[in-house]
Order: C-alpha cells, then structure tokens, then sequence
C-alpha cells in the first residue's frame, strides 16, 4: 500500500517548462512520499507582481509537509500560540509548540510531543479547567501510529494521560460533546494498525471509553461536528475511502448513543477537508467539502451545500475551480461579516493553486486574484497580531525550499473587526438531572444576528467553567482558539446528567471573525434530588420525532397519562393539559418551529422527553 503526497505548482495563464526532482522513500508501512519541486522563471513572473493581501511574516519556523497545524491561546496571555505537525526532512517527523511572544517573535517551547506525519492535532478542554489541551494522532516516524491527549499542566507543561483510544494515522480527531454532559468526547477517523475506523470515545471525568457505536470506517477520511438541524446536539459530517471507492456521509444524533445517516447528495471523496459555517447567514449551517475521487484519486472538486432545513442540503453551483484541498477553511477575512475561505490544493493532480474566495452574498464567491503561497498542506485562520483582522498559519512543500512553515499576515487595510454584544434574558429549565439553557440572540456589527454562534460556560461556583468550558476567558470573553462557539448557531442547549447541586452559568456570542462578546451576566439554576421517580424513558413512546402537525404519547401497558407540560426552549410553558387522553395526537398547529421538552407526569413519576417540530 502507498500513500502518495504530490505537490505540484500552478501557474496562471502562461505557458510553463517545469522542472522537478523526486525523491522516494519506503516506511514500515511501505508509505511513498513525494518531494516533487517544479517551477518556471518566466510563469512566475506575474505571480510575484501581484498585490498582496496577505504578507508573509518574516521567521525561522521549521519547515513540515504532510502535517497539521493550529492556532491556539495555550498559555492564557490573550495572543495566540500555534502547534504543528509534519515531516520536518527525511524520517524526521516533528511535533512543535510555537508561544508568541509578540511583534512576529514566536519561540519554540519543549513540549516533549511524539513527532509525527499524516497527522490531525487539535485544541480542546477535556478537564473542563478552561486551559487548552492537545489531541494529536498521526505516524511517528514510519514506525507506529499513535493517538495522544495532552493535558495542559500550565508552566508550559504537558502530560500525556495515556488515553486508551485506538492509534490513528491518515485521518482526523475532533473534539465535540455528543452526549450532552458538558465535557468534550472524541471522534477519530483513519487507519488503525492496517484497519480502516471510526469510533467515537465518551468522555468520563477524563476517561475515556469507546462507545462502540457502529460507523462505516475509513482511511485518508475527515469528519467534522455539526449541528445540522439545531436541536442542541452534536451530528457529523465524514468522508473517506475504503478499497472498494469513496464516500461522504451525514449522520444525525438521535441521542443514547444512536446516530442514524441522513441521505444526502454529498460528492463522494477522500483526501480533503470538511468545514462546516453558515456562509449565508441564515441561522443554518452550510457544509464546504474539497477533496478527491475517482480511480487513484485523479479527479478532484470542491463543493458548497447550502443548509435548507429537514435535513436537506443544495449544492449552490459555486463556481469553484475543481481543486481537492486538505485543509479549506471559513473565515471573514475581509471584515463584512460573512463567510469567506481559503483553498489550497491541486486540480486533478494537475497543477498546485492556492486560492481565496470572497463571499458577495446571494451564493456568490469571488476569487481573488491574490495566489496566497505556493504550499498548502494546513492552512489555518486566526488572528494572531490581534489587529481585527484573520491571518493565516500555512504548512506544507514550498516548490522553491522545501518544507516550509509560513504566517501570511493580513495587510488588506479592512475596517477592524468589533466584538458582538452579549446575548440577553438568559433561561434554564430544570427537568430532573437535565438542564435545557436558553438566552436571546446577540448583535454585531458586522455578522448578522441569524450569522452568530454561541459559547457556554457552567460550573458550580460563580465563573467556574468545570461543568462545561467555554475555551475563553470568562471575565473578558476573549476567545483561546479562533473557532465558532461551543453550542453553534442554537440559542439553547442542554446539559445532562447533572448531580444535585447549584450551578452557574453564562453565554457570549462569536462572530464570523471569531471574536468573542463579552459574557452574559452569569446567570444561575439548582438541580434538587428528586422526590418523585423518573419513569424509564422506554415506558413512553414520543413519536414521531421530530415532528410537523401532530405528536403521539403512548404509555406502555396501558399507562394511563393524565398531566402534560410542554415547554419552548426557553423555559416558557406553551401548553398543558391536566387529563391528556393517550389515543389521541397532540396537535401541533400554531406551534413555532424548534426545540421543545415534553414532561409527562403521572403518580408515579415524571417522564421528560425533547422534541423537535419542522
């Protein structure tokens, strides 16, 4: 088996002579990798006249290609670090932790990672103590694959908790909360040991057990979380391929550890990159796919599905040149409030190009006529000069050098980005050991309102963040990763599983440039041991669900219901009935739209059950 890395450059419009030298090299896993270096002095001629937008940074960062990057405030000083992977030359595989020290001066830190190649390496907070931890998969040296979870000590310090999660190369490992107990879980794609996997591991006070969920596995495969549907979880978004051909999926989470594919028009690839943000801004989250397809991978495409709601997705023909990218990515580069994205890649294993595309609304995407760099195996938005506006952190071959590691800074003179306000009228519903959290929506200056995710923060003291962590500083808002916010686009969101106790909480709004608002004013909800059973779930048929015109709640064994509650997601009573007859439906006209809780009650406990209505 060879895995192939084929860095090419394109050249616009001008008849090109390439040279190339290629060098070749077998791992234990009888892996190829490309050093493949073409240029042409005539060709490049108009490509260094260019205007640029974005200005490389002038530093000595060690080279990586076939790596990962992220950018990443590990250190809580309030600018952002960044971490990388790759292989730095030959069978030396490096991961580095870069803190900024300020004025384009980013200093090495001994971190004692594995170094790696084929590799993924992502921030998260699995301890909930609100300082950035690592997870990082990939190939050490061609000689094992490994999956890792640092855990942030501070000091600069880092201890590797020896997580029992399968090793992994050749794929993706994300953080995300799936079961909706506040701290974050972990979904890994890839090759393992030879065998193609997706599994996803619950997080138990930073245990981690895998769930045994069943998914179809994969290998050069991505996924990405997303709240598709806005019901206050967590679905995904996968591609991959197997020996048999490519594949791209939509799975919905339907709670306990169920999540069902949801049939999609998705292009079928592997090799790319998933991102996921709601270009137009219309309280939906769209998808962005770029990848590879076809025999050998020879035919490549990127791809935008607008978000129309029940689960149904619309390419909108975007006019996207044809590349497979590793690492297209969202961001409002330019200040106005939408989405725009990067995309590095090659056109059917063609010619290399580095594009940025500029959001003009009504489905529209502009490309610019900046060639970014030569190189682009992670390309990475952030604002690391805090100046308001999105830089970016670039990995990968450069056709000149070699291996390169690059920040391109963003010089393009765009109005400075504000801060969204804070959201409003903060709500909790406390449904036995269930919270179901709710506040209104934020404004911003440049992001629509409907454009807006949110970010939550829970603890049992006040500004506490050891319940669920918010990844910011709860004091100022000020975000340690340039990302969307915790809960999405949803203005609620629940929390399960909660022990008895007080509990306080808060909300800040993100916008497109990921700035942070500051925080809510900290709200609070106690949970109390119950003096009343939970009937078992099972007992209760809700259905169907989600749901348009009429609901059905049937009592198993003839169990006569007798008392109703229906409940919004913030909190505010939309109907009860006292002597509900289970033979007939809940109508649900005049009902909006969204989340809602349903509480059962009857002498011998009560039963809560959330619903959705398209």
């Amino acid at each position: 088996m060879f895995n192939q890395k084929i860095i090419v450059m394109k050249t616009h419009r001008n008849k090109s002579t390439f040279f190339y030298q290629v060098k070749r090299r077998r791992s234990l896993f009888s892996r190829t990798v490309f050093y493949l270096t073409m240029f042409s002095l005539f060709s490049l001629l108009p490509f260094l006249a260019q205007a640029q937008i974005f200005q490389a940074v002038s530093t000595s960062l060690p080279g990586v290609v076939s790596g990962d990057a992220a950018w990443g405030d590990y250190d809580n000083d309030g600018d952002l670090d960044f971490i990388i992977t790759g292989e730095h030359e030959p069978w030396v595989c490096i991961t580095s932790l870069f803190k900024n020290e300020g004025n384009n001066n980013f200093v090495e830190i001994n971190a004692g990672f594995v170094g790696v190649t084929l590799s993924s390496v992502t921030w998260g907070d699995f301890d909930n103590d609100n300082d950035l931890d690592v997870l990082l998969t990939g190939n050490a040296n061609g000689f094992e694959d490994i999956t890792k979870i640092y855990r942030n000590d501070g000091n600069d310090q880092f201890v590797d908790i020896n997580a029992d999660i399968a090793p992994l190369s050749t794929g993706t490992a994300s953080w995300g909360d799936y079961d909706n107990d506040g701290d974050q879980d972990v979904i890994i794609t890839g090759n393992s040991n030879s065998q193609d996997i997706t599994k996803i591991y619950r997080n138990d006070d930073g245990l981690f057990t895998e769930t045994g969920i069943q998914l179809p596995g994969y290998w050069f495969s991505t996924v990405s979380w997303i709240d598709f549907d806005n019901d206050c979880d967590q679905d995904f978004v996968l591609c991959g391929r197997t020996f048999s051909g490519h594949a791209s999926h939509l799975f919905r989470n339907d709670q306990n550890d169920i999540f069902t594919e949801v049939e999609t028009n998705f292009l079928d690839l592997s090799s790319g990159a998933i991102s996921c943000a709601d270009f137009n801004s219309d309280g939906k989250t769209d998808v962005l796919l770029s990848g590879f397809f076809g025999e050998y991978n020879g035919e490549s495409d990127t791809r935008i599905y607008k978000n129309e709601g029940d689960g149904i997705f619309t390419d909108i023909d975007a006019g996207i040149l044809q590349i497979g990218s590793p690492s297209a990515n969202w961001g409002d580069y330019d200040g106005d409030g939408d989405m725009d994205f990067v995309l590095p890649g090659t056109a059917n294993m063609m010619g290399f190009h580095f594009e940025l595309y500029r959001n003009e609304g009504g489905n529209n995407f502009v490309l610019t006529e900046d060639s970014l760099s030569s190189f682009g195996d992670a390309v990475v938005w952030g604002d690391y000069d805090n100046d308001g506006d999105l830089d970016l952190l670039c990995t990968g071959m450069d056709f000149w050098t070699g291996p390169q590691c690059t920040i391109l800074r963003n010089e393009g003179g765009f109005s400075a980005n504000t801060k969204p306000s804070p959201p409003t009228n903060l709500s909790a519903i406390v449904i036995g050991n269930t919270v179901a959290l709710g506040w209104h929506s934020a404004v911003d200056a440049q992001t629509p309102s409907t454009g807006l995710t949110y970010n939550i923060y829970a603890g049992t003291a006040s500004e506490a963040t050891n319940i669920m962590s918010p990844t910011a500083n709860v004091k100022t808002g000020k975000r340690l990763v340039p990302q969307s916010g915790n809960v999405c686009q949803d203005t609620s969101w629940v929390i399960n599983d909660l022990a008895p106790g007080t509990y306080y909480w808060s909300v800040q709004a993100i916008d497109n440039n990921f700035e942070g608002s500051e925080f809510a004013s900290e709200a609070s909800f106690t949970i109390i041991s119950q003096t009343v059973n939970e009937i078992n779930t099972a007992e209760i048929s809700v259905f169907p669900n989600p749901a348009r015109d009429e609901l059905f709640i049937i009592g198993a064994n003839d169990f006569q219901i007798y008392h109703i509650q229906m409940l919004n997601s913030t909190g505010l009573l939309e109907f009860e009935d006292f002597h509900f007859d289970s033979n007939l439906p809940l109508k649900l006209n005049g009902f909006s739209k969204g989340v809602y809780f349903i509480r059962i009650i009857d002498p011998s406990g009560i039963s809560t059950h959330k619903i959705i209505i398209k």
